[in-house]
């Protein structure tokens, strides 16, 4: 989220000092109602009935109670000919900016010690070789 275009929607005219990493997270919700539904002017009940959920699970989103579900993505990206993985993806950004906000996970993250074995990167570790099955 560091591109220099990107305008926060929470902030869209900001000091151009002020960093994305130190805005608060954008709850999915928020995306959800004003770049889509207040743009359609579509209320809560009208979409739930368009994707067919409960209304409670559009309203527990739009208030934050509720993230957005692999299969709620599937239904609103279908709805609004996005993908689902958009959707996801603002439930992940907002879960791990969330996440690196919180005083406990840094007071965790301070004294993890990473594993020596591995090098630095995305690669996953091999797996061990297992000794062969015998059978019993």
């Amino acid at each position: 989220m560091s591109n220099a275009n990107f305008h926060h929607p929470l902030y869209p005219e900001r000091h151009p000092s002020v960093t994305d990493e130190s805005l608060p997270p954008i709850p999915p919700g928020h995306v959800l109602r004003t770049q889509f539904m207040d743009t359609l002017q579509l209320g809560p009940t009208q979409l739930a009935d368009d994707i067919r959920v409960p209304v409670n699970r559009i309203t527990d989103i739009l208030s934050g109670r509720r993230r957005i579900s692999a299969q709620t993505a599937l239904l609103l990206g279908a709805y609004f000919r996005t993908s689902p993985e958009f959707w996801m993806r603002l439930q992940m950004e907002y879960d791990l900016r969330s996440a690196r906000r919180d005083r406990r996970t840094a007071a965790k993250l301070m004294g993890l010690t990473p594993n020596r074995d591995l090098e630095p990167g995305l690669t996953p570790p091999r797996p061990r070789r297992r000794p062969p099955a015998y059978p019993s």
